[in-house]
């Protein structure tokens, strides 16, 4: 008995043990070693969110569909780059990232003729924009957002650029979240944005703990009341990906 419940935390660490000592390390590049400074940091930072005392149910419910809606974007964005990336494997790499480029460029042009709002919001990963989404009353605006931010999302990955896909999927959360706290009758903006970036990143990485635990580190302040609605989220943002992967895998 003893044995058999070591196991599992051994075959645990030793998943978990690479990718510790590699974050430890490789925060060196930001910290700066000796005389090295080190480089400019990327910083993924919510603003500070309205006040939210106590969870309430009615936020419980909508957040579940908030939830559903931000993993169904970022899962589905994950699996239409994966198949863009098989129809496309016999373009000449170089090719492919000329004609993605012009494709997203061309969003974000569009993207700023229609709503008169900066192609930043499209071409970049957005962590520097989530003050302005968060402080954004129009879910019309939003919502062209949510699509061509998708879509060139989609295109980045499926043309094989570098960089993570955590840091557009947590805007996308956010925008999510956003659009739901005005439309829907009595969600607040706080568990709406905590909802979305939780379903989003999990959606993302197909790591539920990661989730939650990011949506945690952005709430800030209101960290301990939007735990239970985070885990949630996540749990929700986990089980799409699966579902969507698994539909997939059988295709």
């Amino acid at each position: 008995m003893a044995l058999s419940g070591l196991v599992p935390s051994a075959a645990l660490g030793s998943v978990l043990l690479p990718g510790f000592l590699a974050s430890g390390t490789a925060a060196l590049v930001f910290t700066g070693v000796d005389h090295w400074p080190g480089v400019a940091e990327t910083v993924l930072r919510l603003p500070p969110l309205p006040d939210y005392p106590t969870v309430r149910l009615p936020d419980v419910a909508w957040c579940l569909l908030v939830a559903l809606v931000a993993a169904v974007v970022v899962a589905g964005a994950r699996q239409a780059a994966r198949q863009l990336a098989g129809r496309t494997a016999r373009i000449p790499p170089a090719a492919l990232l000329c004609g993605a480029g012009l494709a997203v460029g061309l969003l974000a042009v569009g993207f700023r003729a229609v709503s008169s709002q900066p192609v930043n919001l499209v071409l970049f990963s957005g962590e520097g924009a989530l003050p302005q989404l968060v402080a954004e009353t129009s879910a019309g605006l939003l919502a062209l957002l949510l699509l061509v931010k998708g879509a060139a999302y989609t295109l980045s990955l499926g043309a094989g650029f570098r960089g993570g896909p955590t840091f557009p999927a947590v805007t996308l959360g956010v925008v999510t979240g956003v659009i739901a706290s005005i439309l829907l009758p009595g969600l607040d903006l706080t568990p709406a944005v905590i909802a979305g970036v939780a379903a989003a990143s999990s959606a993302a990485l197909g790591l539920s703990f990661f989730g939650a635990l990011l949506a945690a580190l952005l709430a800030g302040s209101a960290a301990a009341e939007t735990i239970p609605i985070a885990v949630i989220a996540s749990v929700i943002g986990g089980l799409v990906a699966t579902v969507l992967k698994r539909r997939e895998a059988r295709h």
